[in-house]
C-alpha cells in the first residue's frame, strides 16, 4: 500500500475558498473532485498552505503509529531531536529528554551533531572549490524546489546530506545499525526524508504530533523528574545550535573556518518572489 503524502486534504473539511490554491507558492494545488488537493508530485512539503488554510482541511500526515511500531519490533529506537525544541519547551534539557524516554526512546540525542558534521564538510568543499555558486543541502524543502523548479541550478546542490540523516547516519554508526533513528523537529518535508531514506532514518514526527502524543499518555513534561541518565548522548552540541536561527548555518561555517577570503554567504528564508 501506498504511502500517503505528508501534505493532504480532508476533502469533507474543504470549503473551497481556493484560498490555498493562490497562497501556493509553487502552484502545486488543483481542484479535484469538489475540493483543492495537494498534487503529490510538485508538492515540496513547505507546509504553507496548512498554515494559510482557514478551515482546517489541510493536514499534516499523522506518523505517531508508525513509532509506535517501532517500538514494537524489539529495537532500540532513538531520537534525533532538532535545536529548535528550546524555542517551543520551555523546559530543561533533562526533561525534554526524560518526557521522551516515558513515551519509549531509548535515547535522544541532538540533530546539531549532524549539523556540525555538515558545517565542517561544507566549509572543506568551499576551501578546495574554484569560484562558483554553492547552494546547501540542508534544507529539503529548498532541495526539492531546486530540483522542480530551478533545475538549471540543481549542480550547485552541495553533495552532502542534510543535518539530520548525517546525524541518523552518525547514530547508526556509534550505536549500531539495527538502531532505529527518528526524528523530532519542525519540519513537516523531514517525513519525505525519512520516506526516501528509511534506512537512516525510519520516521519523522513534528513538535505538534510530539504535544498530541505526550497528551495521550498524559506525561506532565513540567512535573517529571528526570534521572542522572537523561543526558544527550553523546555529548551536548555547541555551534550546529545555530541552525534553526537565520543565517546560523553560514555563521557555523564561518567558525569551522574558511580559508579563503573571498566567499560570499548570503541566507535565503523564504519562497516568496
Amino acid at each position: 500500500m501506498e504511502k500517503q503524502y505528508p501534505v493532504y486534504t480532508l476533502k469533507n473539511e474543504c470549503n473551497d475558498c481556493y484560498k490555498c490554491i493562490r497562497g501556493c507558492h509553487i502552484k502545486a494545488i488543483r481542484i479535484q473532485g469538489g475540493s483543492a488537493s495537494v498534487i503529490n508530485d510538485k508538492c515540496i512539503a513547505c507546509g504553507h498552505c496548512v498554515t494559510i488554510c482557514p478551515a482546517g482541511a489541510k493536514k499534516v500526515r499523522n506518523d505517531i503509529d508508525v513509532v509506535k511500531a517501532l517500538f514494537l519490533t524489539g529495537k532500540k529506537v532513538y531520537v534525533s531531536l532538532a535545536p529548535s525544541w528550546a524555542g517551543v519547551y520551555n523546559i530543561s534539557k533533562e526533561k525534554m529528554i526524560a518526557a521522551l524516554k516515558k513515551l519509549g526512546f531509548a535515547g535522544v540525542s541532538e540533530t546539531a551533531l549532524g549539523a556540525q558534521e555538515v558545517s565542517i564538510q561544507t566549509a572543506k568543499q568551499l576551501n578546495q572549490a574554484e569560484k562558483g555558486l554553492f547552494i546547501s543541502s540542508a534544507c529539503p524543502v529548498i532541495d526539492d524546489y531546486i530540483r522542480l523548479y530551478k533545475p538549471e541550478f540543481a549542480k550547485c546542490i552541495t553533495p552532502i546530506a542534510s543535518p539530520a540523516l548525517t546525524h541518523c547516519g552518525l547514530l547508526k554508526d556509534m550505536l549500531g545499525d539495527d538502531i532505529k533513528v527518528v526524528f523530532i523537529g519542525p519540519c513537516i518535508a523531514k517525513k519525505n526524508e525519512a520516506d526516501e531514506n528509511p534506512d537512516l532514518m525510519s520516521a519523522a514526527l513534528t513538535f505538534d504530533e510530539l504535544n498530541y502524543w505526550i497528551k495521550e499518555e498524559f506525561i506532565d513534561i513540567e512535573a517529571i523528574e528526570p534521572d542522572e541518565t537523561c543526558k544527550f548522548i553523546p555529548e551536548d552540541s555547541y555551534e550546529g545550535a545555530l541552525y534553526p536561527i537565520e543565517g546560523g548555518m553560514n555563521e557555523t561555517i564561518k567558525r569551522v573556518g574558511i580559508d579563503k577570503d573571498d566567499v560570499t554567504f548570503i541566507g535565503v528564508s523564504s519562497l516568496e518572489s
